[in-house]
């Protein structure tokens, strides 16, 4: 409140002081609620009667009038006065003393003082005082004690005084206390008068002798002084008069703090002239404290992220980035499911754990692997403890090139996403009969042209899904309308469980997760496999063959000059589907057709498959010994249709099942020689949606994987179209049917993405299929009877450089230039392919490497590499270059770093460089030999 220069009203202020020497006795006369705050308090309603607030605070105020008027009269201080002929007395051991006379004004120190003291109201802050209840908005004010005229000076409506200077621990008093103090004489000679307290006075109080008066509560609220009310609320009647009362009040007097019954501070109303300056002051605090803020939280996130960090890994609430040595972001994958509670996360040692996320509780563990100075992986898993619920994480592809996966219809390399597609179960599937499923041969692998690579645990119930828009895969987990089953005796908590390895380039990364998470072959096969073309009937017979053709077959075999590592006797041979014997009719006399094939040096295999039609007489043998896989009541076969009619799969979980398969192969190899088996089928897929085994399958494609192993026994010349965790099995695995056409979905352009894409999966002998396509007549391009020759001659030319050659059909049914096309490919293979195909099968029971190898394999850090398809290499030394193109005898052809010599002799030394329109005839293949 600011100090005002007028001059206290000498009138007023003589009747105050003529009041003051009244005697009062406060016996039990005066209602202990007669200074409660609530009679001073200003209502809205009631600012009309113009109260002055007192620094500012509504509730602390003098009313400067009308005195006279309702409002005033309703708050007013008066008490009730005792008789007129009730004098002044007090108790001295009982007898009555009358008090010594009184100054009858404040002199013009003791008046200034109580001026500044007021004006100064509510300047100094108590913190330490004890407050009894909480009142909004009110707050401490300060007092003055006068030792000579032995008044208090205060504002109404306080409840509480606080005594004490303010560097001593100050004492909380309620002013409803009735209490009689003796106060000594300020030091004078005079003789001290004892009065008996009432209550036991503070100890901090150095007077004694207070007590309480009311002659000066009036309506008029005392002397007025400006803006504001000098008003004693009490006074003590103790202090004589004397000359030396003005050294008396220098020495004696006391300053002290009136606080509300709720300490509540306020800042008092600023002048007009403090405004901008205090608003200035707030924003600037407020900024600071803003800032103070920021910076707090900032490091605190900091000290949170750098908590969660792993190394080369950041953790967040909605997934992880992995950055390369380089500091380069390589993978980056996005929890759909759930946010992780961070707050719940913890590290220690290499593993970092969180237990809660948005949705509530979770096992979620990243620990940090570093087999090797230039690999580090990370094992992730995230499991819910709710039935039936599912776990999504998204793998964005960034700017990267990937490859892997499985085998599809449409086949790019590397990856390229078909569109839209919801998460679908990861399993074996026939994709010439399902184009938009997954194919026969998948693993749970993923590589990247920036050295990243993932695997996704075999405990997982894995779907997966992708968005060509935004290159992405969702990896999810679920047991929910899935084919997938938790192991016996758990509940559906679905578990997604990765492991992630980055590497100094993506062959050397390759390398690793191969050796570490992959099975390798432990044999190689036949050499002849490798050496000569397989000949199978399929194609040119389809389901017509019988003795007399196949005799033909191989006659003309030998007729055109052509080796034959083995002939293939395809679909239809028995009588029923489900037989394990010829059909006698189509075969009359097997024993001597076999004697004659074997006498002209031909080795024979047969086509095979899981399926026993519903009238094969083996199909009773089946329901009998429960050789099936079964309903999910486990009472009745589960029956299927497949492509050559209904029927009963047999269950290879079953021992029995697998033991009686296996007799039946060996019973033909000992009857009529059979080198080996081609087993077609065995794709989940074929499976009904819901069935029972013998051994309860948590994962379908286990089933899948079951029957591959019926081929180990025959490995040697034995072809499968089905692989998952199958790598050990040393027999070559045939890609899908081909449709007789030029482009990527199931046609020549997807041969090498397919071939790179099966190789990448830990997959080293492959085959092809048959030359020139399966020829349906709805699936061809360019012919009605045969498949187009120029497709049939670049179908060869690129045969011929893969692992193993297999014709269906024949090229004598071209004209001669076809034939001696087909004759010099042949001898090619045989020459230069086979003898490195060889070697490099030798290897691969050591090291997992493919065979067939991306351009990127001896270049890792070639961009340009990263995303070449219609090239591939075999080993690291012998480069191809086929013709894919209708109508084309040049290619664009691009040469990696070293030194490259090409078929025709030309010696290319400053490479990288890309050949464009590089002529190849109709009759050649461009390849390239590496020189040393």
């Amino acid at each position: 409140m600011p100090r005002v220069e007028n001059q206290v009203n000498q009138a007023q202020l003589e009747k105050m002081i003529k009041h003051a020497v009244q005697d009062y006795s406060y016996k039990n006369t005066i209602e202990p609620t007669a200074y409660r705050p609530e009679k001073y308090w200003v209502t809205r309603p009631e600012e009309k009667y113009n109260p002055v607030f007192v620094s500012g605070d509504k509730y602390a105020t003098w009313r400067t009038g009308p005195y006279n008027s309702a409002g005033w009269n309703k708050y007013t201080t008066y008490l009730p006065r005792l008789p007129k002929e009730a004098g002044m007395e007090t108790i001295l051991r009982g007898m009555p003393m009358e008090y010594p006379p009184k100054p009858d004004r404040l002199n013009n120190y003791e008046r200034e003082v109580v001026v500044n003291m007021l004006n100064s109201l509510s300047r100094s802050q108590l913190a330490s005082v004890q407050h009894r209840s909480t009142v909004p908005g009110r707050k401490p004010f300060q007092g003055y004690y006068s030792p000579c005229t032995g008044r208090h000076y205060c504002l109404r409506g306080m409840d509480y005084y606080v005594d004490g200077a303010p560097c001593n621990e100050r004492q909380l008093n309620q002013l409803v206390e009735k209490i009689v103090r003796n106060i000594p004489y300020c030091g004078c000679s005079r003789e001290t008068m004892d009065y008996a307290p009432l209550h036991s006075p503070p100890q901090s109080f150095p007077y004694m002798n207070l007590k309480w008066d009311t002659s000066h509560f009036q309506k008029a609220g005392g002397p007025q002084k400006d803006n504001y009310v000098i008003h004693p609320e009490f006074v003590s009647e103790s202090c004589p008069m004397s000359p030396c009362w003005s050294e008396c009040f220098r020495k004696n007097s006391i300053m002290y703090t009136f606080l509300p019954d709720s300490f509540n501070p306020v800042k008092p109303k600023p002048s007009k002239e403090l405004k901008p300056m205090i608003g200035a002051v707030v924003v600037g605090l407020i900024l600071f404290i803003a800032a103070v803020v920021a910076w707090c939280y900032y490091t605190a996130s900091l000290r949170k992220a750098e908590r969660l960090k792993t190394e080369l890994m950041d953790l967040r609430k909605d997934g992880f980035i992995i950055k390369n040595h380089n500091g380069e972001v390589v993978f980056r994958l996005a929890f759909q499911s759930g946010t992780l509670d961070l707050e719940s996360c913890s590290k220690e040692g290499q593993i970092l754990t969180c237990t809660r996320s948005d949705r509530g509780k979770l096992n979620f563990f990243i620990q940090t692997v570093k087999p090797k100075d230039t690999v580090m992986c990370y094992r992730v898993r995230w499991e819910e403890f709710v039935v039936d619920t599912v776990v999504e994480h998204t793998m964005f592809w960034e700017d990267a090139h990937w490859y892997g996966g499985c085998e599809m219809s449409v086949q790019h390399w590397p990856i390229r996403l078909p569109g839209y597609q919801e998460p679908m179960p990861f399993v074996t599937s026939d994709v010439y009969s399902f184009r938009g499923s997954f194919g026969g041969i998948l693993e749970r692998y993923w590589l990247s042209s920036k050295a990243a690579a993932i695997k996704i645990n075999d405990s997982v119930p894995f779907h997966l899904g992708f968005n060509a828009s935004e290159r992405s895969l969702f990896f999810q987990a679920r047991y929910k309308d899935s084919p997938y089953k938790p192991p016996l005796g758990q509940q559906p908590f679905p578990e997604l469980s990765y492991r992630v390895c980055v590497g100094s380039d993506v062959t050397s990364i390759h390398k690793y997760m191969v050796r570490r998470y992959f099975n390798k072959p432990s044999k190689i096969p036949a050499e002849n496999a490798f050496r000569y073309p397989i000949w199978s009937t399929w194609a040119l017979y389809k389901n017509d063959i019988d003795q007399d053709k196949l005799l033909r077959f191989a006659e003309k075999i030998k007729k055109y000059r052509f080796n034959c590592s083995h002939i293939e006797i395809d679909d239809t041979y028995t009588q029923t589907y489900g037989d394990f014997d010829f059909d006698p009719v189509k075969f009359p006399n097997v024993t001597e057709m076999f004697k004659t094939l074997k006498n002209e040096g031909f080795k024979v295999t047969l086509w095979t498959h899981p399926f026993i039609n519903y009238n094969s007489s083996n199909f009773g043998v089946g329901i009998e010994r429960q050789l099936f896989i079964k309903e999910p009541t486990g009472k009745l076969p589960a029956m299927v249709k497949w492509w050559n009619g209904i029927g009963a799969i047999l269950d290879f979980t079953n021992p029995t099942a697998r033991e009686w398969f296996q007799s039946h192969l060996k019973q033909l190899r000992s009857k009529y020689g059979i080198a080996s088996f081609k087993f077609d089928a065995g794709e989940v897929s074929y499976l009904p949606k819901q069935f029972s085994t013998f051994r309860p399958l948590s994962d379908p494609s286990i089933w899948s994987r079951r029957y591959t192993e019926m081929a180990i026994p025959f490995y040697e010349l034995a072809e499968v179209r089905v692989g998952y965790q199958s790598q050990n099995i040393s027999c070559f695995f045939r890609i899908i049917d081909r449709d007789s056409v030029w482009g990527y979905e199931l046609g020549l352009k997807s041969l090498i993405p397919t071939v790179l894409t099966i190789s990448m999966l830990g997959y080293p002998f492959i085959s092809a299929d048959m030359i020139g396509g399966n020829f349906f007549p709805n699936k061809t391009e360019g012919a009605v009877e045969i498949p187009d020759q120029e497709l049939y001659i670049r179908w060869l030319e690129l045969s011929a450089f893969m692992p193993s050659m297999q014709f269906s059909i024949p090229p004598w049914l071209y004209d001669k230039e076809v034939i001696e096309i087909a004759q010099k490919f042949t001898e090619l293979h045989e020459s230069l392919v086979a003898p490195l195909l060889l070697e490099l099968a030798g290897e691969v029971t050591d090291t997992g490497d493919p065979i067939i190898r991306p351009i990127w394999w001896i270049s890792p850090s070639d961009e340009f590499a990263h995303k070449i398809d219609s090239q591939f290499l075999i080993g690291d030394t012998l480069m191809v270059a086929p013709v894919l193109e209708l109508g084309k005898q040049e290619r664009d052809v691009y040469l990696p770093a070293g030194k490259w010599r090409s078929y025709k002799g030309e010696l290319f030394e400053k490479t990288p460089v890309l050949l464009t329109d590089y002529p190849v005839d109709l009759d050649e293949v461009a390849y390239f030999v590496w020189v040393s």
